[in-house]
């Protein structure tokens, strides 16, 4: 669930856009000494062995609250092996923060809503 198969081999993966992973917090990171690090990686194991990272972000705890949303980049001439995923990276003594998140091109991520488990559109 956490890796996307392009079915080929490399490729360029935007052909000419930004293209990437929009990450949206669902559920609060706990705060404390905790620390979270995101990274966008692809890698020719489908178990994302030997990655290579294409955009990576260390964000604060305090600032990882539910509804915040950030975007993690691939370039539009960037090389992409065969599976991309996130690989997440907690530290300190009780990290946990529940994120959803969704390929799509930077252009899409600028308007990108999403919304909280629960929601009604009236």
């Amino acid at each position: 669930t956490n890796v996307i198969d392009t079915t080929t081999t490399t490729s360029k993966l935007g052909a000419g856009k930004a293209q990437g992973v929009g990450v949206f917090v669902a559920v609060s990171a706990n705060t404390g000494d905790e620390t979270y690090v995101f990274a966008l990686v692809s890698s020719a194991a489908a178990n994302l062995g030997t990655p290579t990272t294409h955009d990576s972000k260390t964000i604060l705890a305090a600032t990882l609250v539910a509804g915040y949303k950030f975007f993690l980049r691939i370039g539009p001439n960037d090389d992409v092996l065969q599976y991309l995923g996130l690989i997440y990276t907690l530290g300190g003594t009780s990290p946990t923060v529940t994120v959803k998140a969704a390929q799509m091109t930077q252009e899409e991520f600028e308007v990108w809503k999403a919304y909280p488990i629960g929601y009604n559109i009236q």
